[in-house]
């Protein structure tokens, strides 16, 4: 009789992994909760695993060791670009008159991957007449742009690209910064009702927002009340020119793509920097020339009836864009720039096109004014720059809050906010725009936060 051989059982071991391997579930890392704040910003501490106090490492992962622990309570200023590591979100600590005694280049986590230990704080209480850096670009990776929300004056939108590729905004995802709270959370497209399939369908333009051909800023631009829509239809590419090979017509329609109007053609070569809706309709887009970085105005009214250079339609010699209607729409304020001996500044003009009053020269400082109200700017100076002689100037950047007197074409300064960082109003790529109590500067993939300082 034949005995069988027990089976051994590490070869039973052997023989059931090779069964299961092929059909196991591959462990992926894990994901972080999303993130509440951006690198810049200050925070507390508000929790951690034994609530005794927040450990914090020379690295950031748990696989590095803890060396202390920073107490409940404790306010931080957050520094570099935020990293998912662990299931964990983490953070450097900046060194800062916050937190004298902590030792430099040191990592925290915000949580245990379901509880935040973190909660931001507003911005300004801790930053008058300062500001933050806040590393939009390194924490959302793929950063594309900044806007005003269009329904909360404290909000600043951050769209960004997940997937890395140049797309339109409808399709990236979306960030809400709120300039009071310094909350930052997840929200939709402010437009995603209008900017739809059937929309551009009706347009003839699915190809060029939702498709593969994507035309980046000349794809569709909404009105900020959301009645009015912008677009390109992009002609054939001539083959016999050597500049402006790529022209696109421009229209205006209703938000729903009725009553479309011709706006002209426009090349694409271009970049296609602003879009300004003014409150007497008529349309103002900033772009930068193709042939130099040189930026230029078109103006264009919405019914189709009249357009033309900015310097042209007012007359202003040089170089001039970055238009900005006042609220009731009576007038513009228009900036130039690299001019030789005439200097900078903005110019302010009436509805039938007058010279008003001219703002003294407020250096490289190429921004659009903002409108406070019907009769109060607020004005961008290069550090050097003043708008009172007599005054000693300052050797930072700054902005003034100016009273104007449009009836005689005079202004009285107000207070003199001033900014953080010196050189900040300098650089081709980058905007403002105001909410909550902040100026918020694009400048070089970072938005700066300036927090109103009066003196």
């Amino acid at each position: 009789m034949t005995r069988t051989k027990p089976v051994r059982p590490l070869l039973l071991v052997i023989l059931l992994l090779l069964f299961i391997l092929p059909f196991a579930t591959p462990v992926h890392a894990q994901e972080c909760t999303p993130i509440r704040f951006l690198p810049g910003q200050v925070v507390r501490v508000t929790g951690s695993l034994d609530a005794g106090g927040l450990p914090y490492r020379g690295r950031a992962g748990l696989e590095n060791a803890v060396l202390g622990f920073i107490p409940l309570e404790t306010i931080l200023q957050t520094e570099g670009r935020s990293e998912c590591i662990d299931g964990r979100n983490w953070y450097g600590v900046a060194q800062s008159d916050l937190t004298p005694d902590l030792p430099p280049n040191i990592y925290v986590m915000d949580g245990d991957g379901t509880t935040p230990w973190l909660e931001p704080m507003p911005i300004c209480p801790y930053a008058p007449g300062r500001g933050i850096r806040l590393d939009a670009y390194g924490t959302l990776r793929d950063f594309a742009s900044f806007a005003p929300d269009p329904t909360n004056p404290d909000w600043v939108i951050l769209s960004y690209n997940p997937v890395g590729e140049q797309v339109h905004p409808a399709l990236q995802r979306h960030y809400a910064l709120d300039m009071r709270t310094g909350l930052l959370t997840e929200t939709d497209y402010p437009h995603a009702d209008v900017v739809t399939r059937r929309l551009t369908d009706r347009l003839g333009i699915t190809e060029y927002v939702f498709g593969d051909s994507s035309m980046e800023n000349y794809g569709l631009r909404v009105s900020p009340d959301g009645s009015k829509v912008l677009y390109f239809v992009p002609g054939p590419i001539r083959e016999d020119c050597a500049h402006g090979c790529r022209l696109a017509e421009a229209f205006i329609a209703n938000s729903d793509g009725s009553n479309p109007v011709s706006l002209g053609n426009f090349s694409l070569d271009n970049s296609l920097v602003d879009v300004h809706w003014g409150a007497n309709d008529r349309l103002y887009l900033t772009l930068i020339s193709e042939f130099a970085p040189s930026y230029f105005t078109v103006e264009l009214c919405l019914d189709g009836s009249c357009g033309g250079y900015i310097t042209d339609v007012l007359g202003i010699e040089g170089y001039a864009a970055f238009v900005s209607v006042s609220p009731d729409g009576r007038y513009r304020a228009v900036e130039r720039f690299s001019i030789g001996d005439g200097g900078n500044g903005a110019l302010i003009f009436d509805e039938e096109g007058e010279l008003v009053m001219e703002l003294p020269d407020n250096g490289d400082a190429s921004l659009a004014v903002i409108w406070a109200s019907e009769n109060v700017i607020y004005y961008p100076l290069q550090g050097g720059y003043t708008v009172w002689e007599g005054e000693t100037p300052q050797d930072y950047d700054h902005v003034r809050h100016i009273n104007l007197n449009l009836q005689d074409g005079t202004f009285d300064p107000a207070d003199q906010l001033t900014l953080w960082r010196e050189g900040m109003f300098n650089g081709w790529d980058r905007g403002w725009i105001k909410a909550g109590g902040t100026f918020v500067v694009y400048s070089g993939q970072v938005l700066s936060a300036y927090c109103f300082g009066r003196g």
